[in-house]
């Protein structure tokens, strides 16, 4: 075994672990779990605990300006192509005084290829893509902590959509103009498009998964979904003719909607009637005149 590199230790109850052999300087020094798990509350990823296999990543984020990203609590988050989060990398402080992001990177398999990632900047709130890939290896260095990767975020933000999803079936709509992982994701979970004209239901193609689509999504407990992308500048709703499903990009007052007499949106106990504001990433049954 080597010093500071992560190992998997299972064991079937809780206990004490003595280990011996010569004493040497840790690869990170002061790591406070408690600490480093308040610092990331407040980012937008969660490292997966499903998964069997892992590697570790240590790396360097730097701007276009070759300036490093070292603010505390910011962090790199680990994406599949389905836009499944495989792991999430805090900023650290090495033994030797620098700042190295180091995490876990989770797979079921034994190899994976062109994971990205995505840097979450604590200081501004803000998401970069980050230009690397990584590809997964199981039990495998991605850089270390005397010598860890630089990665290179890109000069565009990208902007973020959760919803709270409920167990049983969810009739919502993107909010953004969505990455290629989001449209993955939505695919691959099985979303549902509502054919207007032809009333009846079918999956989606990739073009019709834009802002305003109305998409029914089935999820067998209640979880969160994040979704990528980039916000629509100066949306405006439908006129509204009859009884139309209508997605709502940004939160809007009813009566804003023009020709629109009632709406009605989709809940856990059935459809419901709304009244006042209605909610962005969610759709609505709209009547108007």
């Amino acid at each position: 075994m080597t010093a500071g590199r992560g190992y998997k230790l299972y064991v079937k109850r809780a206990g004490t672990l003595a280990v011996s052999g010569t004493q040497t300087r840790a690869a990170f020094e002061d790591y406070d779990y408690d600490t480093e798990r308040t610092r990331g509350m407040s980012c937008p990823w969660t490292s997966p605990t499903n998964y069997a296999n892992s590697m570790t990543l240590d790396a360097v984020v730097f701007s276009g300006d070759a300036t490093s990203f070292a603010e505390p609590g910011s962090a790199v988050g680990v994406f599949d192509a389905n836009g499944n989060c495989r792991g999430v990398a805090f900023l650290r402080t090495t033994a030797w005084g620098t700042s190295v992001y180091s995490g876990q990177v989770w797979s079921d398999k034994g190899t994976e290829q062109g994971f990205t990632m995505k840097f979450w900047d604590a200081a501004t709130d803000e998401i970069s893509t980050i230009e690397e890939t990584i590809d997964f290896l199981q039990d495998s260095l991605f850089g270390s902590a005397l010598a860890p990767k630089s990665l290179h975020v890109s000069s565009a933000k990208v902007d973020m959509f959760t919803y709270a999803l409920f167990g049983g079936w969810n009739l919502i709509t993107p909010t953004l103009v969505l990455e290629d992982e989001s449209i993955n994701g939505l695919i691959a979970a099985g979303a549902l498009v509502y054919n207007d004209a032809t009333r009846t239901y079918s999956r989606p193609s990739r073009a019709d998964l834009v802002p305003g689509t109305a998409l029914w999504l089935f999820c067998s407990n209640s979880k969160t979904l994040t979704l990528y992308g980039n916000k629509v500048q100066g949306w405006t709703p439908p006129t509204v003719s009859g009884c139309t499903i209508v997605g709502v990009v940004d939160d809007i007052d009813l009566a804003d909607i023009p020709g629109t007499t009632s709406a009605w949106e989709w809940t856990p106990y059935g459809y419901r009637q709304c009244t006042g504001t209605l909610q962005a990433g969610t759709a609505y049954w709209i009547y108007g005149e």
